[in-house]
Parts: C-alpha cells; structure tokens; sequence
C-alpha cells in the first residue's frame, strides 16, 4: 500500500477494489475503498443459515456473519442449543412473572399531577408538530367491528347488559349540538334529536298527553327505556336508523310485555308525519 502524508494532515492511499490511488480523509485514517461503488463490490454473498436466502455483507464481517437479519441469527442460536442449555434457561426465566397489570401500573405512574407535563400548556408550535406527523396516517381501529376486532369484543363483553352502570336507569340529560339534543322553550323538555322534538310539537297540536323517557323496562340480559309513554299501555319509539340492538331490545319487549302496545315512528311514517303536519307547526324543525 502506497502511503504519503500530505500538509493536511490526509493520507495518500490505494483503493484495494479499484487499484487507484485516492486521498483518504484524516479523520478515518483505516479507510481501504475510494468511493461507495468500490466499497459494494467489496462485499460477499452468502447464504443465511436460517432461512437459506442470499443476502450481502461486507468482507470484514464474512466470516462472523450467520444469518440475514437478527430474528434469523436468534432463531438460528436457538435451534443449536442443547437440551441442557435450554432446560437452564428454561430455569432461569421461570421466576420471572409478568403480571397483566403492568401497563395499568405504568400508565398510573403518570396520572394526574404525577405527570411532568401536568398544568403545562401546549404551545401552537408542538401543535404543528404533531398534526405533521399525524397527517396521513390511518386510524387503528377505522373499519373495524366486534365481529372482525377481538379487542372490541373483549370491550364491549366487559359493560354489556347488567355489567353497563347504566343498566336500569334512565339515561341522564346531556347537551350536544351536534346532534340536535337539548331543550325546547315551546316544548318545555329536553328531547335526544330533532325528529322527537316534532314528534312532540304533533302531539301537543292533537291533544295527545305523553311523557317522555320516564318508565325503564328490565329484559333480561338488556334494560329499555321507551321515548314516549302514552297512557297506561301504549307507548312510542322514534327510530331514523333501525340498528339490530334496537330491534332485538324492541322484540323483547313485546314478547315479555304481551299487555303494552309499542309503536315505532321510523323513516316511512315521519315522512307522512313531515308531509302532513310541516306548515301547520311553526316551530317545526328540518
């Protein structure tokens, strides 16, 4: 190898995959290849001991290199172990218990003022930060149901039926714009969507007398409550979307409550409801 020392403190050597001679950089002073290109030839091809795929690897590394990745290098040391070695470790990893707690327990170590983060105030710039890196990226849980996901079977298995705190009860009054829910000065009551608030204005222009939400019905595994109650025996249930849980909860309530009557105001009967009585109530709600 031809080596001279120049001013600077670089030294003048020869590329080993190429022949020429290059000017190698004071501060790698073990460089042996001019360029990337001369460095990738340098290389070898092997076979993975684990796997059997061909993968590169640099010659320094050719002789140590067992396997193309480190998951095949674990399970290639793996396999070569003797019945002692793995009853060892088979003895030395038996004490060591993982409790399904552990997550609970470190998510707690941060609760509350516990967290360094507690009373601080996110500026406009972590903000932006951290919409940059969300953008584009997919939810974990989008298109999945308790059908596909077992996580949200486990989820919903754990407060459903008598195991929900709101078994039983009568679901309480909450405010949300976004769906219509609230109170009406001209009805005097709060209503869960605009289509019982009208419900309600065509009771009050026919004279019917109702009371909303007020009587829960035990079903077994599920409790129900019904919107309009109408009398002793009759009651009422308005429903824009049918979903199965609400039919299932209806069907029992007509088979366990044989003496009740239940109607349902869904989308083909608010329509005719809608076309009948939208001008003649001032109030009335689109």
């Amino acid at each position: 190898m031809i080596e001279k020392m120049c001013k600077s403190g670089e030294s003048l050597r020869c590329c080993i995959g190429c022949g020429r001679e290059f000017i190698a950089d004071k501060f790698h002073p073990y460089q042996k290849y001019c360029g990337i290109v001369c460095g990738a030839r340098g290389s070898v091809v092997k076979v993975c001991s684990w796997c059997g795929e061909r993968y590169k690897v640099p010659e320094r590394f050719s002789a140590e290199s067992k396997a193309c990745s480190r998951s095949c290098l674990a399970k290639w040391r793996k396999s070569r172990l003797t019945p002692e070695e793995k009853e060892a470790w088979a003895r030395a990893t038996s004490n060591v218990r993982w409790s399904k707690y552990d997550a609970q327990e470190r998510h707690e170590m941060f609760l509350g003022s516990k967290n360094p983060r507690f009373g601080t105030i996110c500026t406009d710039i972590t903000r932006g930060k951290i919409a940059e890196k969300a953008f584009g990226r997919v939810s974990w849980c989008r298109n999945l149901t308790k059908d596909t996901d077992i996580r949200l079977r486990r989820a919903g298995e754990k407060i459903k039926g008598r195991k929900n705190p709101m078994f039983g009860k009568i679901p309480s009054i909450k405010c949300n714009k976004n769906f219509h829910v609230g109170t009406r000065r001209d009805i005097g009551h709060f209503v869960r969507s605009s289509w019982e608030a009208n419900v309600c204005r065509i009771f009050n222009l026919l004279g019917i007398e109702y009371e909303y939400e007020v009587e829960n019905f035990d079903l077994g595994k599920v409790s129900y409550t019904p919107d309009f109650k109408l009398g002793t025996h009759y009651f009422c249930e308005v429903k824009g979307y049918l979903r199965e849980g609400s039919r299932i909860k209806m069907e029992l309530f007509r088979k366990l409550n044989p003496e009740k009557v239940l109607y349902v105001i869904d989308k083909r009967v608010y329509k005719i409801l809608r076309r009948e009585f939208r001008y003649k109530i001032a109030n009335w709600e689109n």
